[in-house]
């Protein structure tokens, strides 16, 4: 859980500022630093259960993130993670996808998670010193026979 208990965004100075519930300080986040305490950012993101509007079994194809990337100087090979859960099951392993080093623009991420499911969820997560951002996910399937 984030030691944060209030935040507020100047837009006169374009930072985003943070109160703590730990210290009792007040601290900003610097848009051209991409590290904290000396470790890489991490975004996650966790779906909902997700059914595709139908309770029929279904076979997964792949998964498509679409990124957005930064332009900086990664030092190391920058991956993007994903992983899922199937009918309230716990979560599987994460499938690390490569993204590249610097002067790579890859857009997309596919993963091939596999499996047949009635709903299920997904959690992405990237850690980088670049900055990118998940603009979407789409889950490529077919309907299984019943």
């Amino acid at each position: 859980m984030l030691p944060y208990q209030a935040h507020a965004y100047w837009p006169v100075f374009t930072r985003h500022f943070y109160g703590s519930t730990t210290t009792g300080a007040v601290y900003y986040a610097d848009p051209t630093v991409h590290t904290d305490l000396g470790q890489p950012l991490v975004m996650e993101r966790i779906t909902g259960w997700l059914d595709h509007g139908s309770r029929t079994r279904k076979r997964s194809v792949r998964v498509r993130s679409v990124l957005r990337r930064g332009t900086g100087t990664p030092t190391t090979q920058e991956l993007f993670e994903v992983r899922k859960a199937d009918d309230g099951g716990p979560w599987d392993a994460w499938e690390q996808i490569p993204l590249g080093v610097s002067g790579d623009n890859e857009q997309t991420a596919d993963a091939y998670l596999g499996g047949v499911f009635r709903r299920r969820r997904y959690q992405f997560r990237y850690s980088g010193s670049v900055g990118t951002a998940m603009l979407s996910a789409e889950e490529q399937f077919m309907e299984c026979e019943s």
